[in-house]
């Protein structure tokens, strides 16, 4: 689903909460990753894709769906308290299910540890050893090794205090930067906004609720086969809630979000138009610290 929508996480224990005062503004902060760390995080995603094919009069209708599943535990063995990524960790799978085409794929990962390394500038997975199976190293890398939404945070999150009900914009032409491994954008017609929804108390720190949307305009996509140039009109949107600590002491949150995509391909003599329906749910928190 375009390299999988960015989900940041929250500790899931309920606790009652006092929200402060409305006119209060706040300096929403990150918690990285450290040693020592072991999180436990659960994630989910699905799209279905829907290709048209119009040539010579005769139109052709295609329906994909996608999705991934997985719940496991990060033990952080080294992590430079900079990059989003640890560079080195230990991940426990309990699930790991990836669907493609329709398909069910093995990604054999169900059960097993894997050993995930960051090695110069290219991260490698491994199992009692030996090498993963393409098909799961071709899910982590997803993850962990192509850019992308990876810097999502650091150029949605407000560069100063906000109150609840506040609105901001972030650069585009950042935007541009994490995507163009994936695709063109036209940074002057792509649109990206956060607001605060709402501060509150909870387990000794400040959590809140943040909505973000992403309006992306899209001129080419890259695949294997090379960039294909995208018609006028192609559009992203992508809508994501966060609820999470916002002070910087805890790590993790939950995320909630929706894909929709109207693209048009050019094609000599064909008209191809693809549609996106898709949605994505995460929850991360602590086991220990």
């Amino acid at each position: 689903m375009l390299r999988r929508m960015l989900a940041v996480a929250i500790t899931a224990v309920a606790s009652v909460s006092v929200a402060p005062a409305a006119d209060e503004a706040v300096t929403i902060k990150v918690r990285r990753l450290a040693k020592g760390d072991v999180v436990e995080q659960t994630k989910s995603d699905e799209a279905t894709e829907t290709t048209t094919v119009t040539a010579g009069g005769k139109e052709q209708k295609q329906e994909q769906k996608s999705g991934n599943k997985a719940v496991f535990v990060d033990e952080i063995l080294e992590a430079d308290g900079k990059s989003v990524k640890p560079t080195k960790l230990k991940r426990t799978y309990e699930t790991a299910e990836v669907t493609q085409r329709g398909e069910k794929v093995d990604v054999g990962l169900t059960g097993k540890t894997v050993l995930i390394e960051k090695v110069k500038d290219k991260y490698a997975y491994s199992i009692d050893g030996k090498s993963v199976s393409k098909a799961a190293a071709d899910m982590l890398d997803r993850e962990f090794d192509r850019p992308g939404m990876a810097g999502f945070e650091e150029v949605m999150i407000p560069k100063k205090a906000v109150k609840v009900g506040d609105t901001w914009t972030a650069d585009p032409k950042e935007m541009v930067k994490l995507m163009e491994a994936q695709m063109g954008v036209d940074a002057d017609k792509t649109k990206v906004t956060g607001k605060l929804v709402k501060v509150y108390d909870k387990d000794g720190a400040k959590f809140g609720v943040m909505e973000f949307t992403l309006n992306i305009a899209i001129t080419t996509l890259k695949t294997p086969m090379g960039d294909l140039d995208a018609t006028a009109g192609s559009t992203l949107t992508f809508t994501i809630t966060l609820d999470g600590c916002i002070d910087g002491t805890k790590y993790g949150g939950t995320s909630k979000g929706t894909l929709k995509g109207d693209l048009g391909i050019k094609v000599p003599n064909t008209d191809v138009k693809l549609n996106l329906d898709g949605t994505m749910d995460s929850k991360t928190g602590f086991v220990k610290k």
